[in-house]
Parts: structure tokens; C-alpha cells; sequence
């Protein structure tokens, strides 16, 4: 049994069930992107769950894909199509409103998303 960082761990045990099954599901999800619809991953109340209880995870783990691509968290998270509506996503997060819950269903999937790469490689 591989370990996998903090982050990809707590997403495995997000999907649930059997381990082999959630890696399995973790294929899908590299193939037909977060935004197709997985256990655990799939309404707001159950990405805004995981957002709140993996919230330091998913930011430091969006900073190194930052640092990573030599941009800002901002920038990168410009191109997402999922955050197309929010001017500000970062300062979002500050708030609590329908931008609050867009923005913590995206790095949720961001979350679930970059498990899959991280499996997948």
C-alpha cells in the first residue's frame, strides 16, 4: 500500500470505501475531470465540509503549485472555469456568501484533482 501526502490521504478517505476502489476512482477523475461528479465530492455541503476540515492542506498545497508554475494563487486560480463568476477569489474566502461556497467547492476539486495527478504519476 502506497502513502500518499496528507492531502491526497484525506481525499482517499473523502471518496471512501474500499482503497483500491478509491484509486480507482481517482483514474476517473484524471480522465473526466472533478466537475463530473464524485462521492464525496459532489454537492456543496459535502465540498464545503472538506474545504473546512482540510483548508491548511489545500492552501498550502495550491501556494506550491504556485510557486511551482511562478505565479500567484490569484492568477492561477483566474483560469479556472469553475471560478468564472468571481472577481476575487482569495478575498472570497473572507466572506460568507454564494462566492464563499464557489470558491470552496473549486479548491475542493482542486483538491480531488490534484490527488488524481498525484496518483495517476
Amino acid at each position: 500500500m502506497t502513502k500518499y501526502d496528507a492531502l491526497t490521504e484525506a481525499v482517499i478517505r473523502r471518496i471512501g470505501g474500499p482503497r483500491s476502489e478509491a484509486l480507482q476512482t481517482l483514474g476517473d477523475v484524471a480522465n473526466h475531470g472533478a466537475d463530473s461528479g464524485f462521492s464525496g465530492f459532489t454537492y456543496y455541503k459535502d465540498t464545503h465540509s472538506f474545504y473546512g476540515r482540510n483548508r491548511k492542506l489545500i492552501l498550502n498545497a495550491i501556494q506550491e503549485d504556485a510557486d511551482s508554475f511562478g505565479t500567484s494563487i490569484d492568477e492561477m486560480m483566474k483560469g479556472w472555469r469553475s471560478l468564472s463568476g468571481v472577481s476575487n477569489p482569495l478575498l472570497a474566502l473572507s466572506y460568507c456568501n454564494d462566492d464563499t461556497t464557489t470558491v470552496e467547492n473549486a479548491l475542493a476539486w482542486y483538491a480531488l484533482e490534484r490527488a488524481a495527478s498525484t496518483v495517476e504519476n
